[in-house]
Protein backbone atom coordinates (compact mmCIF):
# COMPACT_ATOMS: atom_id res chain seq x y z
CA UNK A 1 0.00 0.00 0.00
CA UNK A 2 1.38 3.46 -0.96
CA UNK A 3 0.39 7.24 0.71
CA UNK A 4 0.51 10.27 -0.89
CA UNK A 5 -0.36 13.33 0.40
CA UNK A 6 -0.90 17.14 -1.17
CA UNK A 7 -1.30 20.10 0.24
CA UNK A 8 -2.67 23.44 -1.53
CA UNK A 9 -4.51 25.96 -2.06
CA UNK A 10 -5.54 27.50 -5.35
CA UNK A 11 -2.41 26.12 -6.35
CA UNK A 12 -0.09 27.72 -4.25
CA UNK A 13 1.49 27.33 -0.85
CA UNK A 14 -0.90 27.37 2.08
CA UNK A 15 0.19 31.09 3.81
CA UNK A 16 -0.34 32.44 7.31
CA UNK A 17 -3.78 33.92 7.81
CA UNK A 18 -3.55 37.68 9.11
CA UNK A 19 -5.98 39.16 11.13
CA UNK A 20 -6.11 42.50 12.24
CA UNK A 21 -8.52 42.17 15.64
CA UNK A 22 -4.99 39.35 16.67
CA UNK A 23 -2.55 42.00 15.74
CA UNK A 24 -4.02 44.56 18.10
CA UNK A 25 -4.57 42.44 20.84
CA UNK A 26 -0.77 40.88 20.46
CA UNK A 27 0.23 44.44 20.17
CA UNK A 28 -1.96 45.83 23.23
CA UNK A 29 -0.19 43.32 25.33
CA UNK A 30 3.17 44.05 24.14
CA UNK A 31 2.81 47.79 24.56
CA UNK A 32 1.92 47.29 28.30
CA UNK A 33 4.80 44.77 29.00
CA UNK A 34 7.13 47.29 26.98
CA UNK A 35 6.02 50.11 28.83
CA UNK A 36 6.66 48.60 32.01
CA UNK A 37 9.88 47.91 31.03
CA UNK A 38 10.90 51.13 29.55
CA UNK A 39 9.43 52.58 33.01
CA UNK A 40 12.10 50.72 34.85
CA UNK A 41 14.52 51.39 32.93
CA UNK A 42 13.89 55.17 32.81
CA UNK A 43 14.39 54.80 36.90
CA UNK A 44 17.52 52.78 36.75
CA UNK A 45 18.77 55.86 34.12
CA UNK A 46 16.15 58.30 34.22
CA UNK A 47 16.51 61.19 31.41
CA UNK A 48 15.52 64.12 33.36
CA UNK A 49 17.57 64.83 36.57
CA UNK A 50 17.60 68.81 37.40
CA UNK A 51 13.87 69.07 38.04
CA UNK A 52 12.55 68.74 34.27
CA UNK A 53 9.00 68.85 34.02
CA UNK A 54 7.94 65.26 32.83
CA UNK A 55 6.23 65.50 29.16
CA UNK A 56 2.94 62.85 30.26
CA UNK A 57 2.89 65.23 33.35
CA UNK A 58 3.11 68.80 30.63
CA UNK A 59 1.14 66.52 28.62
CA UNK A 60 -1.69 66.24 30.90
CA UNK A 61 -1.55 70.11 31.82
CA UNK A 62 -1.73 71.19 28.44
CA UNK A 63 -4.86 68.97 27.64
CA UNK A 64 -6.48 70.09 30.50
CA UNK A 65 -6.12 73.77 29.78
CA UNK A 66 -4.93 74.58 33.30
CA UNK A 67 -2.93 73.87 36.31
CA UNK A 68 -3.32 70.85 37.93
CA UNK A 69 -2.10 69.63 41.43
CA UNK A 70 0.79 67.53 41.81
CA UNK A 71 -1.28 64.25 42.50
CA UNK A 72 -3.56 64.86 39.85
CA UNK A 73 -0.83 65.59 37.64
CA UNK A 74 1.04 62.71 38.54
CA UNK A 75 -1.69 60.34 38.37
CA UNK A 76 -2.85 62.12 34.76
CA UNK A 77 0.91 61.52 33.87
CA UNK A 78 0.58 57.73 34.31
CA UNK A 79 -2.57 57.48 32.57
CA UNK A 80 -1.11 58.57 29.72
CA UNK A 81 2.22 56.91 29.95
CA UNK A 82 0.78 53.59 29.85
CA UNK A 83 -2.17 54.08 27.96
CA UNK A 84 0.42 55.75 25.31
CA UNK A 85 2.20 52.42 25.41
CA UNK A 86 -0.56 50.32 25.25
CA UNK A 87 -1.84 52.43 21.77
CA UNK A 88 1.71 52.05 20.10
CA UNK A 89 1.85 48.43 20.73
CA UNK A 90 -1.57 47.80 19.08
CA UNK A 91 -0.70 50.16 16.41
CA UNK A 92 2.55 48.10 15.91
CA UNK A 93 1.00 44.61 16.57
CA UNK A 94 -1.46 45.61 13.87
CA UNK A 95 1.12 47.05 11.09
CA UNK A 96 3.67 44.11 11.83
CA UNK A 97 0.41 41.98 10.71
CA UNK A 98 0.54 43.51 6.89
CA UNK A 99 3.79 44.57 6.96
CA UNK A 100 6.47 42.07 8.81
CA UNK A 101 9.05 44.67 7.91
CA UNK A 102 8.00 46.40 10.87
CA UNK A 103 9.67 44.43 13.30
CA UNK A 104 13.21 44.89 11.84
CA UNK A 105 15.98 44.40 14.09
CA UNK A 106 13.59 42.63 16.62
CA UNK A 107 11.61 45.59 16.88
CA UNK A 108 14.14 48.17 17.88
CA UNK A 109 13.70 49.94 14.81
CA UNK A 110 9.93 50.85 15.93
CA UNK A 111 11.46 51.97 19.45
CA UNK A 112 13.63 54.27 17.51
CA UNK A 113 11.48 55.57 15.71
CA UNK A 114 8.64 56.19 18.33
CA UNK A 115 11.56 58.24 19.89
CA UNK A 116 11.63 60.20 16.38
CA UNK A 117 7.67 60.45 16.31
CA UNK A 118 7.12 61.48 20.08
CA UNK A 119 10.46 63.29 21.68
CA UNK A 120 11.99 64.45 18.45
CA UNK A 121 9.13 65.52 16.79
CA UNK A 122 5.43 66.06 18.12
CA UNK A 123 6.73 66.84 21.84
CA UNK A 124 9.10 69.27 20.93
CA UNK A 125 6.45 70.94 18.58
CA UNK A 126 4.26 71.17 21.03
CA UNK A 127 6.00 72.99 23.47
CA UNK A 128 6.28 70.15 25.71
CA UNK A 129 9.89 69.62 25.18
CA UNK A 130 12.69 71.32 24.11
CA UNK A 131 14.06 70.57 20.68
CA UNK A 132 15.95 67.96 20.05
CA UNK A 133 19.12 69.49 19.42
CA UNK A 134 18.90 71.36 22.30
CA UNK A 135 18.23 68.36 24.54
CA UNK A 136 20.61 66.92 26.53
CA UNK A 137 23.18 64.46 25.90
CA UNK A 138 21.84 62.30 28.82
CA UNK A 139 18.17 63.10 27.96
CA UNK A 140 18.94 62.03 24.43
CA UNK A 141 20.72 58.86 25.48
CA UNK A 142 18.39 57.79 28.03
CA UNK A 143 15.41 58.24 25.86
CA UNK A 144 16.93 56.09 23.11
CA UNK A 145 17.92 53.14 25.41
CA UNK A 146 14.37 52.69 26.88
CA UNK A 147 13.00 53.58 23.55
CA UNK A 148 15.14 50.42 21.94
CA UNK A 149 14.00 48.75 25.07
CA UNK A 150 10.88 49.30 24.19
CA UNK A 151 11.07 47.97 20.86
CA UNK A 152 12.39 44.94 21.90
CA UNK A 153 10.25 43.96 24.36
CA UNK A 154 7.52 44.69 22.56
CA UNK A 155 8.24 42.42 19.05
CA UNK A 156 9.20 39.78 22.02
CA UNK A 157 5.68 39.78 23.56
CA UNK A 158 3.96 40.16 20.36
CA UNK A 159 5.50 37.22 18.63
CA UNK A 160 4.80 35.41 21.23
CA UNK A 161 1.49 35.76 21.69
CA UNK A 162 0.69 36.16 18.30
CA UNK A 163 2.13 32.56 18.43
CA UNK A 164 -0.40 31.71 21.30
CA UNK A 165 -3.36 33.14 19.28
CA UNK A 166 -2.37 31.05 16.21
CA UNK A 167 -2.01 28.02 18.04
CA UNK A 168 -5.73 28.58 19.71
CA UNK A 169 -6.88 29.04 15.93
CA UNK A 170 -5.30 26.18 14.97
CA UNK A 171 -6.96 24.28 17.84
CA UNK A 172 -10.08 25.15 16.98
CA UNK A 173 -10.59 23.98 13.19
CA UNK A 174 -13.44 21.71 13.34
CA UNK A 175 -12.88 19.50 10.25
CA UNK A 176 -14.76 17.59 7.74
CA UNK A 177 -13.98 14.54 6.32
CA UNK A 178 -15.38 13.19 2.97
CA UNK A 179 -14.89 10.40 1.64
CA UNK A 180 -14.78 9.34 -2.32
CA UNK A 181 -13.92 5.99 -4.25
CA UNK A 182 -11.82 5.76 -7.29
CA UNK A 183 -12.91 2.98 -8.64
CA UNK A 184 -12.15 -0.54 -6.69
CA UNK A 185 -8.49 0.66 -5.94
CA UNK A 186 -8.43 4.17 -4.22
CA UNK A 187 -9.75 5.86 -1.82
CA UNK A 188 -9.86 9.68 -1.53
CA UNK A 189 -10.11 11.42 2.12
CA UNK A 190 -10.56 15.01 1.72
CA UNK A 191 -10.34 17.20 4.95
CA UNK A 192 -11.71 20.66 4.99
CA UNK A 193 -11.82 23.05 7.84
CA UNK A 194 -15.64 23.83 8.23
CA UNK A 195 -15.98 27.30 8.96
CA UNK A 196 -13.05 28.68 6.58
CA UNK A 197 -13.50 26.75 3.28
CA UNK A 198 -10.86 29.15 1.55
CA UNK A 199 -7.77 27.46 3.84
CA UNK A 200 -6.01 24.28 2.69
CA UNK A 201 -7.22 21.45 1.42
CA UNK A 202 -5.85 18.59 2.02
CA UNK A 203 -6.12 14.91 -0.06
CA UNK A 204 -4.95 12.26 0.62
CA UNK A 205 -4.96 9.08 -1.89
CA UNK A 206 -4.35 5.27 -0.46
CA UNK A 207 -3.98 3.00 -2.94
CA UNK A 208 -4.48 -0.74 -2.62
Amino acid sequence: MSQQADTSLAGTPAKRARSLWKGLLAGAVAGLLATAAKSIAERVYPPRVHGEPNPPESLAEKVAGHELSRTTKKAAGEAIHWSFGVAAGAAYGATAEYFPAATAKEGASFGLMLMALTHESALPAMGIEAPAEEQSAREHTSEAASHVLFGLVAERVRSFVRGLLRSSHLQSFRKAISVRRMGNESIVYEMRDARFSDLCERVVTVDF
